[in-house]
């Protein structure tokens, strides 16, 4: 069985792979991003809940989300998609 060079991207993604754009591998890309999102959000709430309680519901909301962005973007999403590589390819 020959292997062919394959390029990788930043994401940890095969760089040319034309299944990564396809509907079955974007729907489980969203299924591991509302995983990952799901977790950030219980983390926040549990850590910061009570805390965060009194504070305007636009204030809580604009914390919650930078917080998810930033988790998602530099930590839980490239390392979900390394961890989940050959199930996003299938």
């Amino acid at each position: 069985m020959d292997r062919k060079a394959i390029t990788v991207g930043a994401d940890g993604m095969p760089a040319s792979d034309s299944r990564h754009h396809s509907g079955l591998s974007r729907a489980k890309l969203a299924l591991l991003t509302w995983a990952g999102a799901y977790a950030v959000i219980l983390l926040v709430l549990a850590i910061g809940g009570r805390a965060m309680a009194g504070w305007p519901l636009a204030l809580r909301a604009l914390v919650l989300s930078g917080l998810m962005v930033a988790a998602m973007t530099w930590v839980i999403a490239p390392v979900m998609k390394r961890l989940f590589r050959r199930w996003l390819l299938r």
